[in-house]
């Protein structure tokens, strides 16, 4: 029946269907309900073909150059368009359709430049412009603009034209493509304009009353595309997020949850899960109504998250519960820290209607793969957890595991301990004499820190130094560690005793610190003491987990005459490239060997190697934990010139090192003997 329907009619038709199809769907809630209005053009489109295939040779055609030019544009714009609208019915990607514009627009408008300008989202604060040059490549800008300008656009949907194009954000970035004039169209999605499409020419002759009608199909279509993508985005955002706080839902959590523990697995590692139930929540229903429950729970949710790394994932579970995925914990006490500051931040008071309300949380914690290897088992493992927190009474965080309860329990005891030992100056630093393998002289000394407990006694650097690394006590033991090693110094200076250096250990989050350095200067400065008399010993796995860092600090700490040694060689990552380019004086072989010195051929190669590789750097070394004769004779059999250990000393108290010091300049040094 086309065949009675002249090709001009059908363009008609297919312009005026592709059209209302464009507005019908722009309008319309869901994409797909009016997909046949997008389907017509392409219909016609073929109708059209199968018009001009039983027509061959038009008398009209090849009568009117002019008329087949109009023919041929309106067969490329038609057949842009249907690209188009293919692509929104396959739901392509909003930033797809819009390079497929930028790509087809410029021909069939016939403009010198076109753009299209997405308004900002809350993650993006100013407009981003995608803008083309006919034939060639696409350019961003992002232009630094009064928005308000730009959303004045809003009020005038048929578009506005600018003679002078640097007068408005978004022509001066179509001006930088050498355009003057300017027509700028607004992009409605559910009447808010989210989007600019901008056609530029350098002649405002150019763009005829076709082009404009064509620019407006274009504008038309991208607003199509917004509207579903933006659709589809509510619809997913309404199946894994929570409404009233805007966090993950549990259908989210189990996903993501599924996905950490297949890294865990596929990485050997661990993750803790979570579980946090509001106490007392049913009371700020009662008395603030569901109004102020609401409240409650967005504030809640927002406090939690403040307390969680980047890589961690917070979801809401329930009404008043909410979980915590943790990858990569690296320790059950790790976890419970983490739990801890969670209970502490819902212990504080929530304001509300001028009221404050105290809640507080119960806690159940399980561990990835201990308590469960899947997401279902490590959720039940968490839930029951919980609950026997909430039996417990309020406030409480438990693990799935008893086990684990006791030892976070006591890891925790003993850190607030470690706290008031800090403040109640029962912290001490004794010195470890270090000798001259040969001649058997005090040459310098180790300062290591001691903790006598009221209760608990002499309390081991084992058992307390690891609990101060996994927080902000090493920094301030450390400090107090170097200001008392650097007045010590000064005072031997005064009494002639003074060692020509002190050894003392830096961890890696002392470090880490950006004013360490400057530290390290100010407290010399005060102290008087020399740099050279000051070495720093650091571990080979600070430098394998903070290489660069790292590296930087003991430079600059190492170009201003501090000295650095590298404690414990040949137990951690052992590495002759670092060693190459590392700024160190001395290498310190660990105990471990030193003790199995002449009963394991295994420890005589490694002391050997070390002895070997220190001798081709030019560095000193220092055996530590020599305890016997024979140690001390084969290590200066190897060419060791340094050690310490109790042949000699054990750390002990600065007046007896001042007393050892004296002895060893009279050629009597005492043996320890340990009771």
């Amino acid at each position: 029946m086309f065949a009675r329907v002249s090709s001009k009619s059908l363009l008609a038709i297919a312009i005026v269907a592709a059209v209302l199809g464009a507005f019908q769907l722009a309008g319309a809630r869901d994409a797909s309900a009016h997909w046949a209005w997008l389907i017509l053009p392409l219909v016609l489109l073929a109708a059209l073909r199968s018009v001009r295939r039983a027509q061959p040779g038009s008398p009209v055609v090849a009568a009117d150059p002019e008329v087949a030019r109009i023919a041929a544009r309106q067969h490329e714009a038609l057949s842009a368009l249907a690209e188009i609208d293919r692509a929104v019915l396959s739901s392509a990607s909003t930033e797809r359709i819009i390079q497929a514009l930028l790509r087809k627009a410029p021909p069939v408008i016939g403009c010198d430049v076109f753009a299209v300008t997405m308004m900002p989202a809350d993650a993006q604060p100013q407009p981003r412009t995608l803008v083309v040059r006919a034939g060639g490549e696409a350019v961003e800008h992002r232009p630094q603009c009064d928005l308000a300008s730009v959303q004045s656009l809003s009020s005038e949907p048929h578009g506005r034209w600018l003679e002078n194009v640097a007068s408005h954000p978004i022509g001066s970035c179509v001006a930088a493509q050498g355009a003057r004039h300017v027509l700028l169209i607004p992009v409605f999605v559910d009447a808010v304009m989210t989007a600019v499409v901008a056609i530029g020419v350098s002649r405002a002759s150019a763009l005829s009353d076709e082009g404009r009608t064509y620019a407006a199909d274009f504008a038309a279509r991208l607003g199509v595309a917004l509207t579903a993508s933006t659709h589809r985005e509510n619809h997913y955002l309404e199946g894994h997020y929570d409404s009233l706080t805007r966090l993950p839902n549990r259908r989210s959590l189990t996903e993501r949850l599924t996905t950490e523990i297949s890294r865990a697995q596929r990485d050997s590692l661990r993750l803790a899960l979570v579980f946090i139930n509001l106490d007392e929540f049913k009371k700020v229903n009662d008395a603030a109504g569901y109004g102020g429950g609401d409240a409650v729970l967005r504030e809640a949710a927002a406090r939690l998250k403040a307390c969680l790394r980047e890589q961690d994932f917070l979801a809401r579970y329930g009404a008043d519960e909410f979980l915590a995925v943790l990858p990569g914990i690296a320790a059950d006490f790790n976890a419970g820290r983490v739990a801890e500051k969670l209970s502490a931040v819902l212990c504080e008071p929530f304001a509300l209607g001028g009221e404050e309300y105290h809640l507080g949380a119960s806690i159940g914690v399980s561990l990835y793969p201990e308590d469960g290897r899947d997401a279902a088992k490590l959720l039940h493992s968490a839930d029951v957890a919980m609950s026997r927190a909430k039996t417990g009474g309020a406030g409480r965080i438990m693990f799935f595991e008893e086990r684990i309860n006791s030892e976070v329990a006591s890891r925790a005891a003993l850190e607030r301990d470690l706290r008031q030992a800090v403040h109640q100056h029962q912290l001490t630093v004794e010195y470890q004499p270090m000798m001259n393998i040969t001649s058997g002289k005090v040459v310098g000394a180790e300062a290591l820190l001691r903790w006598r407990h009221p209760q608990r006694g002499v309390v081991t650097p084992g058992e307390f130094i690891a609990i101060a690394e996994q927080s902000s006590l090493i920094e301030q033991m450390g400090d107090f560690v170097r200001q008392t090693v650097c007045r010590q110094y000064q005072s031997w200076v005064e009494s002639g005793v003074a060692p020509s250096r002190i050894s003392l250990n830096v961890s890696s989050r002392e470090i880490s610190r950006p004013d360490f350095v400057e530290h390290i200067e100010a407290l010399l400065r005060e102290t008087g003491m020399r740099p050279f008399c000051l070495e720093l010993e650091i571990t080979e796995t600070l430098l394998v987990d903070n290489s660069s860092r790292a590296l930087k600090t003991l430079k600059r700490l190492h170009d201003k005459g501090v000295r650095i040694a590298i404690d414990d060689f040949g137990t951690g990552y052992s590495s002759l490239a670092y060693l190459r380019h590392m700024p160190f004086d001395v290498l310190k072989i660990d105990r471990a060997f030193v003790a199995e010195l002449g009963k394991n051929q295994e420890s005589d190669s490694i002391v050997a190697a070390i002895v070997a590789i220190a001798r081709s750097l030019g560095k000193e070394l220092v055996a530590e934990g020599v305890e016997t004769e024979q140690q001390r004779a084969a290590l200066a059999q190897k060419g060791v010139e340094i050690g310490q250990g109790f042949l000699w000393s054990k750390a002990t108290s600065p007046e007896r090192y001042a007393d050892m010091s004296r002895a060893s300049a009279r050629g009597a040094v005492p043996i320890f003997q340990a009771a």
